[in-house]
């Protein structure tokens, strides 16, 4: 049986970066548009780049947390009707095997003998410099992503249950099962499976999407766990 890929997206300049990384190991991707009617630039520029299966089936236009967990959780579980692996994430996440262990994702995926996978969970940074101004360049989406910055930080609360072969129970966001417990993310995840987070890998792109939920000062708060990220990763994506 053939693997597949999911992601959901309204008009998210990340959807590019998406489609461009797991169109290398995935024949089946599906884009879920949750506001269908609505002009989406990023979505129409994706369909002339990229072939995938665009989804109008699940409409979330306000955006609920409970809506889309129910919406992801009836979607994999369609696709796992069809499919081996099934791996979802937000536009926003990259899933990458340790590449000094594994040749790349699908190599993983053969490998895998568990019915899924906790992925370790970590952000990328867009550096600032002591007058709290941003001191790397705008991120350029056509270019490779991690080449282009030089710190992330660990965050236990995206070590999320991505790439499975059996339905899941997640919680809101994705974030983990029903059956685990926040304390038990530190010790179950993968250490060799990277989860990439780009939220806060550009400043000008958190703030055109998520500002007015966060704000800057959120943006900037978690800088001093950063680490630097081991050149082995730098030709992943």
């Amino acid at each position: 049986m053939d693997n597949a890929a999911f992601t959901e997206t309204r008009n998210d300049i990340y959807l590019l970066v998406w489609l461009a990384y797991y169109n290398r190991f995935f024949k089946n991707l599906y884009v879920i548009h949750t506001q269908p009617g609505d002009p989406a630039p990023i979505l129409e520029e994706a369909r002339k780049r990229f072939t995938f299966t665009l989804v109008n089936d699940y409409p979330n236009p306000e955006y609920s947390y409970e809506v889309e967990l129910n919406q992801m959780k009836d979607f994999q579980r369609k696709l796992l009707k069809s499919y081996q692996w099934v791996l979802f994430s937000h536009v926003d996440e990259i899933v990458v095997p340790d590449p000094d262990i594994y040749k790349d994702l699908n190599d993983y995926i053969k490998k895998c003998k568990k019915d899924y996978v906790f992925c370790t969970g970590m952000n990328l940074l867009h550096m600032w410099d002591e007058k709290g101004e941003p001191n790397e360049s705008a991120l350029d989406i056509s270019k490779p992503i991690l080449k282009q910055r030089k710190y992330w930080w660990y965050e236990f609360g995206y070590n999320k249950p991505l790439l499975s072969r059996v339905p899941l129970r997640w919680i809101a966001g994705m974030h983990r099962i029903e059956e685990v417990n926040d304390s038990e993310l530190h010790t179950l995840h993968d250490k060799d499976l990277y989860l990439i987070h780009l939220k806060q890998a550009d400043h000008k792109i958190f703030g055109e999407r998520i500002v007015h939920e966060k704000g800057y000062n959120w943006f900037y708060k978690e800088h001093d766990k950063r680490e630097l990220i081991p050149k082995r990763f730098k030709k992943v994506f």
